[in-house]
């Protein structure tokens, strides 16, 4: 008896990511007075994932003398192995952005998972 029947497993992963992530990333340039304006360029999109909130108590913000730490709000599971992926960057899914707070990948390189926070405007 297996716990896991891997023909079947793999044919659920399809229903499992049932989004699209686009991961973009900053670029500086100078406005028409010099000045330094953000803009995102997309490095890739149409990556198959899952978003699902987290909903234990590391969720939120905590405010310590001198700085103020945020921690995720969301974990995302990219269909992939996406080693270029930094915290630096941004996730889009849907018409939802989140900010990419910290990249993990497993053992065989097979997925990659990120802990974002999501954008609210």
């Amino acid at each position: 008896m297996t716990l896991v029947d891997g023909p079947a497993l793999l044919a659920d992963l399809a229903a499992f990511f049932v989004s699209l992530c686009t991961i973009q990333q900053a670029s500086t340039t100078r406005d028409g007075y010099g000045q330094p304006a953000s803009t995102w360029t997309t490095l890739t999109a149409d990556i198959d994932c899952r978003v699902a909130p987290i909903t234990s108590s590391r969720r939120g913000e905590s405010r310590r003398a001198g700085m103020t730490v945020t921690t995720a709000t969301h974990v995302v599971a990219l269909a992939g192995y996406y080693p270029a992926v930094t915290a630096a960057m941004q996730a889009v899914i849907g018409n939802v952005t989140y900010n990419i707070l910290d990249v993990t990948h497993d053992g065989s390189s097979v997925y990659t998972t990120l802990l974002v926070e999501r954008l609210t405007t």
